[in-house]
């Protein structure tokens, strides 16, 4: 990756990044970081913020605004004029204001694994939003990558400096691997790992997220700075969103609703599928759906599931001629326990014919 292509995504994304200062319960402080996946959701380490105490989050990059948004009386014509001479309307830097979150951190569901999120809700409108990577574990193309170029970004403490400081390094991807226990895939990069990097974020020169730095790859207690630089691949923090209902609508375009729904398909002897059932819960939109190729198996599903739902309202969508789909409305507490008593009222009416069933899905828990 050219300096100049470094220096662009690097003005692309600095903003979107904040370190978080914490303390412990010995009151020793310390600082990792953070990085924005939109709706005031930012990604970190889970050792970063876990068994910690906040003390601050905030971004140390300005965000660019129109000039006349930091400025309302400023002139039009002058506006104008700037544009006319400099071919883009004028902006001006604004610091955005320390972060509140709103709730608590979530983790991945496998306390074993270094992911983390939290949700902000003083985030600056113009915020960047990081674009999540769509390389899942199992289709990461190991050699195409190595040696491809990244640019981390992160709040390693600079010593005798007296507040903290965005730094940035290009990085080669050197391997991919799996790590830990379970194993996750991790690309280790080539630069130097230091403390303060916990939570960055890791740009592939492709202008998306790689993964989640994380903790370094050390042995025998060694210093951080002499282990390898390991970033988490991006499946693991689309689970810890997903399972948390935090994935921001951005970061679904690609996906659909593929993070938050669960799939239970039924087999037929011979290895035919002949019906399916899907519960989606992403904690804004609440439906399952019911599909069979015999009616009397889709008659038995719908009517199982509605009487589960206690006639509380519901909406019924017509996917398809053999695909029923029903949205449930109410308070998120309220749709998702309906539309999960819904699904499994229809899972275990089609069930009861024999059939055999297994069960997919990407984020949820069942």
């Amino acid at each position: 990756m050219q300096s100049r292509d470094a220096q662009l995504l690097l003005c692309k994304y600095a903003p979107a990044m904040v370190y978080v200062a914490v303390e412990d319960d010995n009151g020793i402080q310390s600082i990792g970081s953070a990085f924005h996946v939109g709706e005031g959701i930012f990604i970190t380490a889970r050792h970063v913020v876990e068994r910690q105490k906040i003390l601050d989050i905030r971004s140390t990059e300005p965000i660019r605004v129109p000039l006349q948004e930091a400025f309302p009386r400023y002139p039009q014509e002058v506006i104008d004029e700037i544009t006319k001479i400099a071919g883009t309307p004028p902006t001006w830097p604004v610091f955005p204001e320390p972060l509140r979150i709103s709730h608590s951190p979530v983790f991945h569901s496998d306390d074993r694994i270094d992911v983390a999120a939290f949700r902000a809700d003083t985030v600056h409108p113009k915020m960047p939003v990081v674009p999540l990577g769509g390389h899942l574990d199992d289709w990461i193309p190991r050699s195409e990558w190595r040696l491809s170029d990244a640019l981390i970004l992160g709040y390693p403490p600079i010593p005798l400096t007296t507040r903290p400081a965005l730094v940035a390094a290009r990085a080669e991807i050197n391997a991919v691997s799996w790590i830990g226990n379970p194993p996750v895939a991790a690309f280790v990069l080539s630069s130097m790992p230091r403390g303060g990097f916990s939570g960055g974020l890791a740009l592939h020169e492709d202008d998306f997220a790689l993964g989640v730095i994380s903790q370094s790859l050390v042995s025998d207690g060694r210093p951080a700075e002499l282990g390898f630089l390991a970033v988490l691949s991006i499946e693991v923090i689309y689970q810890c969103l997903s399972e948390n209902h935090l994935l921001p609508d951005l970061q679904k375009v690609k996906w659909g609703d593929f993070w938050n729904t669960e799939t239970t398909r039924f087999i037929a002897s011979g290895g035919l599928e002949v019906a399916f059932v899907n519960v989606h819960d992403d904690g804004k939109r609440f439906y399952f759906d019911v599909s069979a190729k015999e009616k009397t198996l889709m008659d038995g599903g719908l009517t199982a599931s509605l009487l589960a739902l206690s006639a509380h309202p519901y909406e019924r969508e017509i996917v398809r001629e053999d695909w029923v789909r029903i949205h449930v409305r109410g308070s998120p507490a309220e749709a998702s326990r309906l539309v999960r008593g819904g699904g499994d009222a229809a899972k275990a009416a089609i069930e009861q014919t024999g059939l055999t069933k297994f069960r997919l899905g990407r984020g949820t828990q069942e």
